[in-house]
Protein backbone atom coordinates (compact mmCIF):
# COMPACT_ATOMS: atom_id res chain seq x y z
CA UNK A 1 0.00 0.00 0.00
CA UNK A 2 0.83 3.78 -0.51
CA UNK A 3 2.21 3.75 3.34
CA UNK A 4 4.34 1.06 3.41
CA UNK A 5 5.69 2.06 0.03
CA UNK A 6 6.54 5.80 1.22
CA UNK A 7 7.94 4.11 4.79
CA UNK A 8 10.25 1.80 2.11
CA UNK A 9 11.47 4.49 0.39
CA UNK A 10 12.15 7.27 3.70
CA UNK A 11 14.46 4.19 5.22
CA UNK A 12 16.20 3.33 1.75
CA UNK A 13 16.52 7.81 1.35
CA UNK A 14 18.41 7.25 5.15
CA UNK A 15 20.25 4.19 4.46
CA UNK A 16 22.06 5.74 1.14
CA UNK A 17 22.62 9.05 3.15
CA UNK A 18 24.32 7.30 5.72
CA UNK A 19 26.48 4.43 3.02
CA UNK A 20 27.65 6.96 1.34
CA UNK A 21 31.41 8.60 1.47
CA UNK A 22 30.24 12.13 0.45
CA UNK A 23 26.37 12.20 1.74
CA UNK A 24 24.07 14.78 0.48
CA UNK A 25 21.65 15.85 2.75
CA UNK A 26 18.90 16.41 0.17
CA UNK A 27 18.71 12.46 0.85
CA UNK A 28 17.78 13.38 4.49
CA UNK A 29 15.55 16.26 3.24
CA UNK A 30 13.32 13.45 0.90
CA UNK A 31 13.33 11.47 3.64
CA UNK A 32 11.78 13.67 5.83
CA UNK A 33 9.23 14.45 3.64
CA UNK A 34 8.40 11.28 2.95
CA UNK A 35 8.08 10.41 6.39
CA UNK A 36 5.57 13.47 6.62
CA UNK A 37 3.41 11.84 3.90
CA UNK A 38 3.45 8.54 4.94
CA UNK A 39 2.32 9.57 8.96
CA UNK A 40 -0.58 11.66 6.89
CA UNK A 41 -1.48 8.16 6.02
CA UNK A 42 -0.81 6.27 9.40
CA UNK A 43 0.76 7.77 12.76
CA UNK A 44 2.69 4.81 13.26
CA UNK A 45 5.15 5.16 16.26
CA UNK A 46 8.37 3.73 14.43
CA UNK A 47 7.85 5.83 11.03
CA UNK A 48 8.14 8.79 14.02
CA UNK A 49 11.27 7.53 15.27
CA UNK A 50 12.72 7.36 11.77
CA UNK A 51 11.75 11.14 11.19
CA UNK A 52 13.51 12.04 14.41
CA UNK A 53 16.77 10.08 13.13
CA UNK A 54 16.83 11.84 10.22
CA UNK A 55 16.23 15.26 11.63
CA UNK A 56 18.76 14.65 14.32
CA UNK A 57 21.37 14.12 11.76
CA UNK A 58 20.23 17.27 10.25
CA UNK A 59 20.93 18.96 13.18
CA UNK A 60 16.96 20.27 13.34
CA UNK A 61 16.73 18.94 16.89
CA UNK A 62 13.84 21.19 18.17
CA UNK A 63 11.97 19.14 15.27
CA UNK A 64 13.37 15.84 16.34
CA UNK A 65 12.19 16.15 20.15
CA UNK A 66 8.82 16.78 18.04
CA UNK A 67 8.84 13.23 16.06
CA UNK A 68 10.63 11.37 19.23
CA UNK A 69 7.48 12.78 21.55
CA UNK A 70 4.90 11.63 18.59
CA UNK A 71 6.51 8.13 18.65
CA UNK A 72 6.66 8.02 22.28
CA UNK A 73 2.99 9.54 22.41
CA UNK A 74 1.82 6.30 20.41
CA UNK A 75 4.28 3.74 22.42
CA UNK A 76 5.09 5.75 25.73
CA UNK A 77 7.05 2.43 27.23
CA UNK A 78 9.50 2.04 24.13
CA UNK A 79 12.88 1.90 25.30
CA UNK A 80 14.67 2.87 21.98
CA UNK A 81 12.62 5.64 21.19
CA UNK A 82 12.98 7.48 24.73
CA UNK A 83 16.59 6.27 24.23
CA UNK A 84 16.94 8.67 21.04
CA UNK A 85 14.93 11.70 22.62
CA UNK A 86 17.82 11.80 25.12
CA UNK A 87 19.75 12.07 22.62
CA UNK A 88 18.96 15.13 21.27
CA UNK A 89 18.66 16.43 24.58
CA UNK A 90 22.04 15.98 24.54
CA UNK A 91 22.79 16.99 21.80
CA UNK A 92 21.34 20.33 22.47
CA UNK A 93 23.37 20.65 25.73
CA UNK A 94 20.17 20.25 27.90
CA UNK A 95 22.07 17.91 30.29
CA UNK A 96 19.91 17.55 32.99
CA UNK A 97 16.85 16.66 30.39
CA UNK A 98 18.88 14.06 28.60
CA UNK A 99 19.76 12.54 32.20
CA UNK A 100 16.15 12.46 33.38
CA UNK A 101 15.17 11.04 29.84
CA UNK A 102 18.13 8.63 30.04
CA UNK A 103 17.73 7.55 33.47
CA UNK A 104 13.50 7.00 32.69
CA UNK A 105 14.67 4.62 29.57
CA UNK A 106 17.29 2.50 31.81
CA UNK A 107 13.91 2.07 34.01
CA UNK A 108 12.06 1.03 30.92
CA UNK A 109 14.82 -1.35 29.80
CA UNK A 110 15.72 -3.29 33.29
CA UNK A 111 18.50 -5.09 34.53
CA UNK A 112 18.46 -8.28 32.55
CA UNK A 113 20.66 -10.25 30.81
CA UNK A 114 19.50 -9.49 27.08
CA UNK A 115 18.07 -5.40 28.04
CA UNK A 116 18.83 -2.86 25.98
CA UNK A 117 21.80 -1.66 26.17
CA UNK A 118 21.68 1.85 25.05
CA UNK A 119 20.35 3.50 27.68
CA UNK A 120 22.63 2.95 30.06
CA UNK A 121 25.65 3.23 27.76
CA UNK A 122 23.86 6.84 26.90
CA UNK A 123 23.28 7.76 30.51
CA UNK A 124 26.79 6.73 31.19
CA UNK A 125 28.36 8.70 28.98
CA UNK A 126 26.43 11.48 29.97
CA UNK A 127 27.34 11.05 33.58
CA UNK A 128 31.16 10.81 32.44
CA UNK A 129 30.80 14.17 30.94
CA UNK A 130 29.36 15.38 33.54
CA UNK A 131 32.49 14.26 35.51
CA UNK A 132 29.82 11.82 38.27
CA UNK A 133 31.74 8.64 39.58
CA UNK A 134 27.99 7.31 39.35
CA UNK A 135 28.81 6.94 35.75
CA UNK A 136 30.73 3.74 36.28
CA UNK A 137 27.55 1.83 37.51
CA UNK A 138 25.75 2.75 34.11
CA UNK A 139 28.73 1.90 31.66
CA UNK A 140 29.00 -1.59 34.05
CA UNK A 141 24.97 -2.40 33.25
CA UNK A 142 25.15 -1.41 29.21
CA UNK A 143 28.32 -4.51 29.53
CA UNK A 144 26.68 -7.18 31.63
CA UNK A 145 23.32 -6.36 29.00
CA UNK A 146 25.72 -6.60 25.76
CA UNK A 147 29.21 -7.82 26.35
CA UNK A 148 30.45 -7.70 22.70
CA UNK A 149 29.71 -3.67 23.03
CA UNK A 150 32.79 -1.91 22.61
CA UNK A 151 31.74 1.70 23.35
CA UNK A 152 31.10 0.36 26.52
CA UNK A 153 34.28 -1.09 27.20
CA UNK A 154 35.80 2.31 25.76
CA UNK A 155 34.10 4.34 28.63
CA UNK A 156 35.11 2.35 30.84
CA UNK A 157 38.46 3.24 29.55
CA UNK A 158 38.03 6.92 29.97
CA UNK A 159 36.32 6.61 33.42
CA UNK A 160 39.77 5.27 34.75
CA UNK A 161 41.67 8.07 32.80
CA UNK A 162 39.70 11.30 33.34
CA UNK A 163 37.24 11.16 36.84
CA UNK A 164 39.85 12.25 39.21
CA UNK A 165 38.87 10.08 41.92
CA UNK A 166 38.83 7.15 40.27
CA UNK A 167 42.51 7.28 37.95
CA UNK A 168 43.71 3.77 37.68
CA UNK A 169 46.17 3.20 34.46
CA UNK A 170 46.16 -0.65 34.91
CA UNK A 171 41.90 -0.94 34.90
CA UNK A 172 42.44 2.01 31.65
CA UNK A 173 44.91 -0.71 30.02
CA UNK A 174 42.89 -3.50 30.63
CA UNK A 175 39.43 -2.03 29.54
CA UNK A 176 41.89 -0.86 26.12
CA UNK A 177 42.82 -4.24 25.42
CA UNK A 178 38.93 -5.55 25.60
CA UNK A 179 38.07 -2.64 23.63
CA UNK A 180 41.02 -3.36 20.81
CA UNK A 181 39.75 -6.66 20.55
CA UNK A 182 35.61 -6.01 20.54
CA UNK A 183 36.24 -3.38 17.99
CA UNK A 184 39.10 -5.68 15.76
CA UNK A 185 35.93 -7.92 15.62
CA UNK A 186 32.87 -5.57 14.61
CA UNK A 187 34.78 -2.63 12.83
CA UNK A 188 36.68 -4.11 9.42
CA UNK A 189 38.94 -1.05 9.52
CA UNK A 190 39.73 -1.47 13.57
CA UNK A 191 42.82 -3.92 12.34
CA UNK A 192 44.28 -0.60 10.39
CA UNK A 193 44.59 1.56 13.61
CA UNK A 194 44.91 -1.00 16.81
CA UNK A 195 47.47 -3.76 17.48
CA UNK A 196 46.28 -4.66 20.28
CA UNK A 197 49.17 -4.05 22.69
CA UNK A 198 49.82 -1.18 25.32
CA UNK A 199 50.56 1.46 23.17
CA UNK A 200 47.60 0.94 20.73
CA UNK A 201 45.32 4.06 20.79
CA UNK A 202 41.88 3.51 21.63
CA UNK A 203 39.32 5.11 19.16
CA UNK A 204 36.05 6.73 19.61
CA UNK A 205 32.86 7.04 18.17
CA UNK A 206 31.77 8.45 14.98
CA UNK A 207 29.01 8.88 13.05
CA UNK A 208 26.69 11.70 11.64
CA UNK A 209 26.27 14.31 13.83
CA UNK A 210 28.99 15.57 13.84
CA UNK A 211 31.62 12.99 12.64
CA UNK A 212 34.15 12.18 14.84
CA UNK A 213 37.39 10.17 15.39
CA UNK A 214 39.45 10.95 18.44
CA UNK A 215 42.48 8.87 19.54
CA UNK A 216 44.75 8.72 22.59
CA UNK A 217 47.49 6.36 23.92
CA UNK A 218 46.07 4.41 26.62
CA UNK A 219 49.31 5.08 29.09
CA UNK A 220 48.85 8.60 28.91
CA UNK A 221 45.91 10.46 29.76
CA UNK A 222 44.41 13.00 27.84
CA UNK A 223 44.81 16.35 29.01
CA UNK A 224 41.10 18.54 28.68
CA UNK A 225 39.36 16.04 27.32
CA UNK A 226 36.18 17.61 26.59
CA UNK A 227 34.10 14.90 24.23
CA UNK A 228 31.34 12.84 25.06
CA UNK A 229 30.68 10.18 22.84
CA UNK A 230 28.15 7.18 23.10
CA UNK A 231 28.01 4.13 20.45
CA UNK A 232 28.55 4.25 16.52
CA UNK A 233 26.11 4.57 13.45
CA UNK A 234 22.52 5.93 13.68
CA UNK A 235 23.38 5.43 17.62
CA UNK A 236 26.55 7.46 17.63
CA UNK A 237 26.32 11.19 19.05
CA UNK A 238 28.97 13.57 20.30
CA UNK A 239 29.04 16.91 22.37
CA UNK A 240 32.13 18.41 22.20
Amino acid sequence: NNFRALSNLAIVRRDQYNASADPDPALLEEANGLCDRALAINESPALWNIKGIVLKILERYDEAIQAYEGALALDPNSVSWRANLGVVYALKRDFDRAEETFQRATELAGTAADCNPNPWRHLGALLLYRQMPEALQAIDQAQLCQPADPWAAVLRVRYFLEIPEARNADEAVIDARVADRLLLGTDPKANQRSQGDLQSPVCYGGGQTPALRAKFKVTKPPSGTDTLVSGSGTNAWTVS
